[in-house]
């Protein structure tokens, strides 16, 4: 094939997926508007529901406690399903990034918490070594915390049975770095290199949409970090997060912690 040949496809190529990711986008953002109205609604049903409980007495209601953490992993999943469609209403350029202060152990903390069960069945260990000397950044905690799942989600479908993920965290030159290592097959030289490619997947049809790693990269890259990612066949998979460290915000107890917090370079 001639080079301008070659050059030709790839352009043909490029405009296929700009294509097919403006109607996702479109797709996303009608279908994130439909899903947000119920969930709306199931929210103020449970909060109503909690109001209606706290009437009871718990000595005569029988399953009181059970009614209790049954509402409580209601609002937890309708929690999760908003975050899901808010993201997808970022990912479609209908909102801008929520930025605050946000603790990234704990961000990774909640996103492990999500997926822990799912990983449990599978005989699967998720070990945390997350360090203290981690700082508060700001970021968006939801995109963030979507970015992390989608890392340690595939991670787990990578091993399937048995096996360890490892989550590090830790600063190094002025960065906060995330390891996420699991000791599955591995990646192969020829699939590494598209990786981060938009619908590319590496997962049987109907397991994977080949999204998850381009916006994880697209989000990571927007907050001013990297991703690196380090494989071979056979001895397991690290991806690496990187987000820079801003300057040091002045210590005011007024502004702590806000956007608007002054900063000291």
């Amino acid at each position: 094939m001639k080079a301008a040949e070659f050059r030709e496809n790839q352009l043909d190529a490029q405009l296929i997926i700009s294509d097919r990711l403006a109607a996702l986008g479109k797709m996303a953002a009608g279908i994130g508007h439909e899903i947000n109205n119920p969930l709306a609604v199931m929210f103020q049903i449970t909060g109503w529901m909690k109001d209606l409980l706290q009437e009871e007495d718990p000595q005569k209601c029988r399953h009181y406690e059970e009614y209790e953490v049954a509402l409580e992993k209601l609002d937890a999943h309708i929690k999760r399903a908003r975050t899901v469609v808010h993201n997808m209403l970022a990912y479609a350029g209908r909102l801008g990034p929520r930025a605050v202060r946000a603790d990234i152990n704990e961000i990774l903390s909640r996103a492990i918490a999500v997926l822990e069960n799912y990983a449990r069945i599978n005989n699967i260990e998720i070990q945390k070594d997350f360090s203290a000397d981690v700082p508060s950044i700001r970021v968006d905690p939801e995109q963030l915390e979507q970015v992390f799942f989608n890392f340690i989600s595939n991670a787990i479908d990578a091993i399937e049975k048995e096996g360890t993920i490892h989550i590090e965290t830790g600063v190094a030159e002025s960065q906060i770095v995330i390891h996420i290592t699991d000791d599955g097959p591995g990646i192969p030289e020829e699939d590494r290199e598209r990786i981060f490619d938009p619908f590319f997947t590496t997962k049987i049809t109907g397991k994977g949409t080949g999204l998850g790693l381009w916006v994880n990269y697209s989000l990571i890259q927007k907050m001013g970090g990297a991703i690196q990612l380090q494989s071979e066949p056979g001895k397991g998979t690290t991806f690496t997060v990187s987000l820079p460290i801003p300057c040091l915000e002045e210590v005011n107890p007024k502004t702590a912690g806000s956007l608007s917090a002054p900063l000291i370079c």
